[in-house]
């Protein structure tokens, strides 16, 4: 089913579904544990190994949500140590730990926790604008004067690499329905190796054409992004097909050899660097907006990650922080990788070969 047709379903059922909604809504606008909503907005922040944005995360949600939920993987670095100190000084946050769950399950446990009417699905590497013309309070005023079910599709400035690069043609995009009414009715599902949220036929969705927020998508650790290029194709397999088998450590090293030629940690993280910045282009304030408050913060504090450049394109990334790579030099064999062949691989590569 193409989307105009699914446009056109919601469009006719919409109002059907709202008539029952305003007929149930005493019963199903309310907490999980069934006591009534406050007026306001939880946000619910899934993270793992994020130390290097959860902070300015979390402060540019200041003054935006009522209640922010901070659901742990399974961090290995400094996320949780930095959420709890934050606890101590803002009462609106609270953490929950739950190593190894799927992210669905991550996102539906923030749900039963929540206490206010409107519900923010939010991830460790975004951050809002605080002040200016953008900010995230003027959002706030004005759905919380309505209380009609809706989803709000938020657009996002997408940075990558490091607080100074984007990817090329993807800069900007319309985002997803990341703030919605809270209902007893929605919930979160997984979709291959994604999970979105689920919304009755009664929820009208719109479309926000101001930008409050940017997406640090690509500042993250070097083996934050090599684990996550790997475990959602992973997770993707393990959900459609019952036979594949490879746990993740086996997965993870077959997957290697496919697309690095290697399993040595030190080589597999160089190539996979070499071609993550493949796409890479300057962020130019003056084509779109400007950063953030609290990214300012974070580029004059540290300057963490590094887009390295070769004859004026961008060649590699350093993580200041990798003391594994600290020492170490490519060899012929690593700067002879072709990253051509590894995109070539991305668009050959099916589940077929993971299967025995």
């Amino acid at each position: 089913m193409n989307s105009t047709v699914k446009v056109f379903i919601r469009k006719v059922f919409r109002y059907f579904f709202l008539i029952k909604y305003f007929v149930l809504r005493n019963r199903i606008n309310r907490a999980s544990n069934g006591s009534p909503l406050k007026k306001g907005i939880s946000a619910v922040i899934s993270m793992k190994d994020e130390e290097y944005t959860i902070e300015a995360c979390i402060r540019s949600l200041h003054g935006f949500a009522d209640q922010i939920i901070c659901i742990d993987n399974g961090s290995t670095d400094k996320t949780v140590k930095i959420v709890q100190h934050l606890i101590r000084e803002l009462s609106h946050v609270e953490l929950v730990e739950m190593p190894g769950a799927l992210l669905g399950d991550c996102r539906n446990e923030g749900l039963k926790r929540t206490k206010y009417n409107w519900h923010l699905r939010w991830d460790a590497d975004m951050i809002a604008h605080t002040d200016g013309p953008n900010t995230f309070v003027k959002l706030r005023d004005k759905i919380l004067k309505s209380d009609i079910p809706k989803t709000l599709q938020l657009p996002r400035i997408n940075l990558n690499g490091d607080f100074y690069h984007t990817v090329k043609g993807k800069t900007s995009d319309a985002g997803e329905p990341i703030l919605m009414r809270y209902t007893r009715d929605i919930i979160y599902k997984e979709y291959g190796k994604f999970d979105t949220i689920k919304v009755p036929f009664y929820y009208k969705q719109i479309q926000e054409e101001k930008n409050y927020y940017m997406h640090c998508q690509g500042l993250k650790s070097d083996e934050n992004l090599l684990h996550r290029f790997h475990y959602f194709v992973w997770r993707q397999y393990s959900n459609e097909n019952t036979e594949f088998k490879l746990s993740q450590k086996d997965f993870f090293n077959k997957r290697n050899l496919y697309y690095f030629d290697t399993t040595d940690t030190k080589r597999v993280n160089y190539r996979y660097q070499r071609q993550n910045v493949q796409i890479f282009e300057k962020y130019e304030i003056e084509d779109f907006i400007d950063y953030p408050k609290e990214i300012k913060k974070l580029m004059n504090k540290n300057d963490r990650f590094k887009i390295i450049y070769k004859d004026l394109k961008p060649f590699y990334r350093m993580d200041s922080h990798h003391k594994l790579m600290s020492n170490f030099e490519p060899d012929s064999e690593d700067m002879n990788w072709s990253v051509e062949k590894f995109f070539d691989k991305i668009n050959k590569e099916t589940i077929k070969q993971y299967i025995n």
